[in-house]
């Protein structure tokens, strides 16, 4: 008798342990269960901070391009055939640098020669780059007057025929010299100023021996752009 309590009593405890073994089981289970929800959860919310922490980087605007411009060319010129009361205007950008004219001015030229004695009359010049020049007068019509083209000397092509442009003044014009031939290789030599080289046009005022003027002349490019 005593012997079945005893078995009654081993098994009775056996039977509480084991409930104590499986229910420290389940719990330890239900707590690694909470452990990964917690786990996931701050991870989630880790990583939604480090997004909204993230810099934004905004897409560059593309540049738009700017319009190209095309460059304005000098207008044309044109000298009438009578060229009394005759001096055209500036046209086209100034040259206002020693390099600008000297290099500009080198060209074949066609215009009209206005003096204080006589009535206007036309000529075609060619500055050239060596320093030499050549001036022929224009004959248009019996009753211009048949004179050289700077009005004294001759138009003879005479390599002692030059050119040379000495300085810029503050207002933007040029001053120069220039070599008249007037017979048997017999020179004189005359002043130019206010020579203002505007795109097609070139105007100067020429003193003969620096005392006998002005002859004005107002010139165009023979070729134009």
């Amino acid at each position: 008798m005593n012997k079945q309590k005893q078995k009654g009593s081993a098994y009775i405890i056996v039977v509480i342990a084991l409930s104590v073994i499986l229910l420290a089981t389940l719990g330890f289970i239900f707590w690694q269960s909470l452990q990964k929800k917690n786990d996931t959860t701050q991870s989630t919310t880790t990583t939604s901070v480090k997004n909204e922490d993230k810099e934004v980087t905004e897409p560059e605007e593309e540049e738009t391009p700017a319009p190209v411009v095309a460059e304005e060319k000098d207008p044309k010129v044109t000298i009438p055939e009578n060229c009394i009361n005759y001096a055209h205007t500036a046209y086209g950008k100034k040259a206002i640098s020693y390099k600008a004219v000297t290099s500009g001015i080198v060209d074949k030229w066609v215009g009209c020669v206005t003096t204080p004695w006589v009535p206007p009359y036309k000529i075609s010049i060619e500055f050239k780059a060596d320093g030499t020049y050549s001036a022929k007068y224009i004959d248009t019509g019996p009753t211009n007057p048949r004179m050289p083209a700077l009005y004294y000397g001759d138009d003879t092509d005479n390599p002692a025929k030059t050119y040379a442009i000495t300085s810029i003044l503050d207002n933007g014009t040029a001053a120069g010299t220039i070599v008249l031939s007037i017979y048997r290789g017999v020179t004189n030599a005359g002043s130019l100023k206010d020579i203002a080289l505007t795109g097609n046009t070139l105007t100067m005022n020429f003193w003969y021996r620096d005392t006998y003027g002005p002859i004005r002349l107002d010139l165009v490019r023979v070729t134009q752009d």
